[in-house]
């Protein structure tokens, strides 16, 4: 049985976009992400896939905030 998700996703999300905006995405490390975000690596990765998946959540996380 899956553990329940002990994060605040949408918050998670804004704190790897401002990490993101600073440095740009290929400057951004996977640590940099952790320490902003405050996931372990394994939560990071279950939840959102990877660094690429991260950024695209992100992004789109941007785009929906910036419609309505």
């Amino acid at each position: 049985m899956a553990r329940p998700q002990e994060f605040d996703t949408a918050a998670a999300l804004h704190k790897a976009m401002g990490v993101f905006w600073r440095k740009g995405y290929e400057a951004t490390s996977l640590v940099n992400l952790l320490e902003a975000t405050g996931l372990s690596k394994s939560s990071l990765y279950s939840s959102f896939g990877g660094k690429r998946a991260l950024f695209l959540a992100a992004f789109d996380a941007y785009r929906q905030q910036r419609t309505t």
